[in-house]
């Protein structure tokens, strides 16, 4: 039974399936990334992952498993000499019901941990998303934002960490961008893995520089 494809819709229809109830507590991980070219009027201007998971959240959620979902992306913005690439990326949470997936309180505070070390300290602007129950974080182009795009393009693992309130605690969740789907096996969840969502995406963004 597959439930990468399945999770990511279900954040989308807001409907989670019965399967997913009866077995939320197998879910933690990554579930699926996927690659999406960003194209206005035939034109490219931006590349993203989108990414999916669970999480059992011992920090703001009481030991609860939560569904994590997200999106790494570089647009070009601006015009002739201003022209510029524009790193940024989405994450929330949400509790999985019987009704659905609800998002929580989108968190006040979201960064990455990637092998170029700490994104904590390259945030330019970060609010909340017109997409319910995210943050969008606006990303100085510095070595650490050139670490999250590496990574993300040879399809390792990189870490999330979110907070709430002032000085609250982070919970930090390693999202695996070579995982790009995952099955129910019995009672065991096996997930695949490849490279291709990650070097799709790194193609892209070589054609946006490219571009630039």
């Amino acid at each position: 039974m597959k439930i990468g494809r399945g999770l990511a819709c279900c954040v989308v229809a807001a409907t989670l399936p019965t399967w997913a109830q009866d077995r939320s507590e197998t879910l933690e991980g990554t579930s699926r990334v996927h690659f999406q070219a960003l194209e206005s009027r035939g034109a490219l201007i931006g590349c993203s992952v989108v990414f999916s998971g669970a999480v059992t959240d011992t920090t703001y959620e009481r030991g609860d498993v939560v569904a994590i979902t997200g999106s790494v992306a570089v647009y070009v913005v601006g015009e002739g000499s201003t022209k510029r690439l524009a790193p940024s990326f989405k994450f929330g949470v949400h509790k999985l019901t019987a009704a659905g997936l609800v998002p929580t309180k989108v968190p006040d505070f979201v960064y990455a941990k990637t092998s170029g070390g700490s994104l904590s300290r390259s945030i330019l602007a970060s609010e909340e998303s017109d997409t319910k129950g995210m943050r969008r974080v606006a990303l100085d182009f510095d070595a650490a934002t050139v670490g999250l795009l590496r990574d993300v393009g040879q399809a390792k693992t990189v870490s999330f960490a979110y907070s709430r309130g002032t000085g609250g605690l982070d919970m930090v969740v390693p999202v695996d961008f070579a995982v790009v789907d995952s099955t129910f096996v019995g009672e065991k969840i096996v997930r695949q893995r490849d490279p291709r969502e990650g070097q799709a995406f790194d193609r892209c963004v070589s054609q946006l520089i490219g571009k630039k």
